[in-house]
């Protein structure tokens, strides 16, 4: 709509409600008078709200970018989340594991002792049976 259609429905508005005596519609109807008078500065207003409207396009489309960062952020955070808690269980993991390994060195080594025994054993054997071997 063009600023003369808009001159032309404010004069409609005017005389109807000049019936119930409304000064806003009267001067609002005399600043578009004064706007159409005075092409130069109609033009200034015009491309100022033309200015405007790409500047809220411009927002509106700078809030959805923001929207969408924020959504890939929390992705990335609930992917760090998931990466954290399987670190965790594989210290877990890593602990138990490390725990076993000393338990089976502890048992090796008991069980070198116990071999270590057994051989001292059958040497004394093997000595006491060289010693009765001359008896025979």
């Amino acid at each position: 709509m063009n600023l003369n259609e808009w001159n032309a429905r404010l004069h409609g508005l005017v005389i109807f409600r000049a019936l119930l005596d409304d000064d806003v519609i009267a001067k609002l109807v005399d600043l578009t008078d004064r706007m159409a008078a005075a092409p130069r500065s109609t033009g200034a207003v015009c491309g100022a709200a033309a200015s405007f409207e790409v500047l809220n396009q411009n927002m509106t489309k700078l809030i959805q970018d923001i929207d969408t960062i924020d959504q890939q952020i929390s992705g990335l955070s609930t992917s760090n989340n998931r990466i954290v808690d399987n670190i965790s269980q594989l210290s877990a993991a890593t602990q138990e594991v490390t725990a076993t390994a000393e338990q089976a060195e502890q048992m090796s080594s008991q069980n070198l002792s116990y071999a270590n025994e057994v051989k001292d054993t059958i040497t004394q054997i093997v000595e006491i049976a060289n010693g009765l071997k001359k008896y025979l």
